[in-house]
């Protein structure tokens, strides 16, 4: 398969929580399962949960990034792709970010890049 993705993306195990938003209720979640992260970019992640979601699912994804402190950064994000294995009961699913606000983006870009250091400019 050939990878098309433009996001240099971090290989990183961390918990998330995945909130299926129930569209006639908006923001009200029917379900939310834990996961864990196998990669994390600008963009969007690939996740290990145990649930399967369909293409184009809308999620709300609760993720702790880890720095100086511990950011719990609340995402929209939906359902790109999706795989399992034949019997078994981890699936793996590619989401998209939807709506990420600067702040989010500036806390996401300095976990996977590091704190910029600005004393020294090149």
């Amino acid at each position: 398969m050939n990878d098309r993705r433009r996001e240099n993306r971090k290989t990183e195990e961390n918990d998330v929580s995945l909130g299926f938003i129930n569209q006639k209720y908006a923001e009200r979640y029917t379900e939310i399962s834990p996961g864990r992260t196998k990669n994390l970019s600008l963009s969007g992640m690939n996740v290990i949960c145990s649930r399967i979601y369909p293409v184009n699912t809308p999620l709300k994804i609760i993720l702790p990034v880890r720095g100086n402190k511990t950011n719990i950064l609340r995402i929209d994000g939906k359902v790109i792709w999706n795989l399992t294995e034949d019997n078994s009961e981890v699936m793996e699913a590619g989401i998209k970010f939807t709506d990420l606000s600067p702040i989010q983006s500036l806390i996401l870009m300095e976990h996977l890049f590091g704190r910029p250091n600005l004393n020294n400019p090149g």
